[in-house]
């Protein structure tokens, strides 16, 4: 920001996705069926979310163009992805780093 404090940006969709389509399109892109039980309400679950994503509009005139369907599309292929799984391999190969005793 103007006083040099770092800022931090939610990046997202700023509409909010019903957890029944979320699972439709989830269905769809990795072609399986879920096994969907319904346990009722509970009363502490958060009713609706999405992202605030005025900040980033603001500063960096970001605009999501990502459907749902295009990004878990995306998500699916690179979880499949050698390029995840030698990415984890090698952090999980890595040697710690440390900065003496605790």
């Amino acid at each position: 920001d103007e006083d040099g404090e770092p800022q931090v940006f939610n990046l997202g969709n700023n509409n909010p996705e019903e957890l029944m389509r979320f699972i439709e399109v989830m269905e769809g892109t990795l072609k399986k069926t879920a096994k969907v039980e319904d346990a009722g309400e509970n009363r502490a679950e958060v009713k609706q979310t999405y992202a605030d994503i005025s900040l980033a509009r603001e500063v960096l005139g970001f605009e999501p163009t990502t459907s749902i369907e295009q990004g878990l599309h995306h998500f699916s292929q690179w979880y499949h992805s050698d390029v995840r799984k030698d990415s984890f391999s090698t952090v999980a190969m890595s040697k710690p780093i440390s900065s003496g005793p605790i």
